[in-house]
């Protein structure tokens, strides 16, 4: 049966195929449509757990919520740095309509081009900088609503809501998050060639300094098939 199939693969790490191999020499079927459709529950259900999740504990510790029609636009894809206003300041788990320097802060901005961990991928770092004070900011998550919420600190004079506001991104390290984006797909596509194409991820972590990817395969990968998958990311590296 399909429900079957899919706990051989989901928690035990047989790929379809070998159990579809393996059945076949025992005189037996597999319910491939059963098993897709296990698949796809299980994707609807991971896609609504992590819509419902709750980020941040900091943000939603004391229960404040943002305003339902508050929403920000995200310039991130076009470019590194823009002008916006500070709709809020969220300090020690408070809206607050000011801060001084030395706080830890989470703000909300009408836009940004900080990008928000996602799909494993760390969140922007840079700065935000307004007439009055500059806020050094170390991470970008969403919360509630798919709002974006910069968490920093204030290093130098104060902020304030409904201030306009300079953001930049720190390019260095958001190319160097993009580079080994850009390999963890490059690893996906070595590791289905040379193991096969039941390689699917199944998680990952994408920073400034290293990548980390998950895969499901049915043994650990042997000395010569690590070399394989090593140079044929490097040669597709290489040719740009």
């Amino acid at each position: 049966p399909g429900n079957m199939v899919f706990k051989l693969h989901d928690t035990f790490g047989f790929p379809l195929d070998l159990t579809k191999e393996i059945a076949e020499e025992n005189g037996l079927s597999i319910d491939e449509d059963g098993f897709r459709q296990e698949m796809e529950k299980q994707k609807n259900k991971a896609r609504e757990a992590l819509k419902n999740k709750e980020t941040s504990a900091w943000a939603q510790g004391s229960g404040i919520k943002i305003p339902k029609d508050f929403g920000n636009e995200f310039l991130g894809y076009e470019t590194t740095e823009c002008q916006a206003s500070i709709i809020y300041i969220l300090k020690d788990d408070n809206l607050a309509d000011v801060a001084l320097e030395g706080d830890r802060v989470l703000l909300f901005l009408d836009k940004t081009p900080f990008y928000a961990e996602s799909g494993g991928q760390v969140g922007d770092k840079g700065i935000i900088k307004t007439s009055n004070g500059t806020v050094e900011i170390t991470d970008c998550i969403k919360v509630t609503g798919n709002n974006f919420a910069h968490i920093g600190k204030i290093v130098e004079g104060t902020i304030s809501v409904e201030e306009k506001a300079y953001l930049e991104v720190n390019k260095a390290n958001r190319m160097a998050t993009a580079r080994n984006h850009s390999a963890t797909h490059l690893l996906q596509k070595a590791l289905r060639d040379i193991l096969g194409n039941h390689v699917e991820q199944a998680g990952s972590h994408v920073s400034p300094e290293r990548l980390r990817f998950d895969f499901v395969h049915f043994a650990p990968l042997t000395q010569e098939e690590l070399q394989k998958v090593e140079q044929e990311v490097n040669e597709k590296v290489f040719e740009n």
